[in-house]
């Protein structure tokens, strides 16, 4: 019902503006995570030590000239054909938290290397 959304909407807004409150004690602090998502203007990142998603911002990979590829699941460098899809593991720290708006900005610092299946 519309009440249900309402509230669930409402508990999302709520659980991610803690989340901002939280991360405000680590900022400039490095984190292993994992890429939960891809959009143009980033993708998102989910933290292994906590649950908390963040943000990093398409406009912070200074490397290379980063687009959506037409699939929309993947970065990819326009120069480098460097790739940031799902699953991807990388380093971030977070740069930036809002608690109002409840967002948590990171930095990448490596993506890392995918492991090899033995």
């Amino acid at each position: 019902t519309a009440r249900e959304i309402v509230a669930d909407n409402a508990e999302r807004d709520s659980i991610k503006m803690k989340a901002a409150e939280f991360m405000t004690r680590f900022l400039g602090d490095r984190f292993d995570g994992t890429i939960s998502g891809v959009m143009p203007n980033g993708f998102f990142v989910e933290l292994d030590a906590y649950f908390v998603e963040g943000l990093v911002h398409v406009n912070t990979l200074e490397d290379d000239y980063y687009e959506i590829d037409r699939a929309g699941i993947a970065l990819v460098g326009q120069h480098s054909g460097r790739t940031f899809m799902a699953g991807d593991r990388v380093m971030v720290a977070v740069t930036k938290a809002n608690k109002q708006m409840g967002e948590i900005d990171f930095e990448l610092i490596e993506k890392k290397p995918k492991k090899k299946r033995s």
